[in-house]
């Protein structure tokens, strides 16, 4: 059973780990963990600039975001382009950050993490998969 667009901007709001596949120069995928925000139908990532993860995008945007958790069984597969932006950083991390950092940690996290230049990555999703199995009867 698939979500319903309410139950997946739930789902999406919660602090799951997002995993996002990009494409190596060899087109193998490289797939690693983020933490992300849901907002204005994109998903946001903060992340380092000269990372893996960036320099794919650079040369290939396309790429392919999985959120689940495994009991009960819910998901979403986002399919889409990336675009980068160094515009914002600030605020996207440290809303990023608050879904999963504990209130009194925030700004000292947010603080440190931006001695280091970022860069916003924003998927703009063209295909959404949900599934919920907890519909199951």
């Amino acid at each position: 059973m698939s979500m319903t667009r309410e139950e997946m901007e739930e789902f999406l709001s919660q602090d799951h780990i997002a995993r996002i596949a990009t494409v190596k120069q060899d087109g193998s995928p490289h797939v690693v963990p983020v933490w992300f925000l849901w907002e204005g139908g994109e998903l946001i990532i903060v992340t380092y600039p000269n990372s893996v993860k960036i320099r794919n995008i650079k040369r290939d945007n396309r790429v392919t975001v999985v959120i689940d958790v495994p009991d009960p069984g819910k998901g979403v597969i986002m399919e889409g382009t990336a675009r980068l932006s160094n515009d914002w950083v600030k605020e996207m991390t440290h809303k990023i950050s608050a879904k999963y950092m504990k209130p009194e940690e925030l700004d000292d996290y947010v603080e440190s993490v931006l001695k280091t230049p970022m860069v916003v990555i924003r998927v703009a999703p063209k295909k959404l998969i949900t599934w919920d199995y907890s519909k199951e009867e």
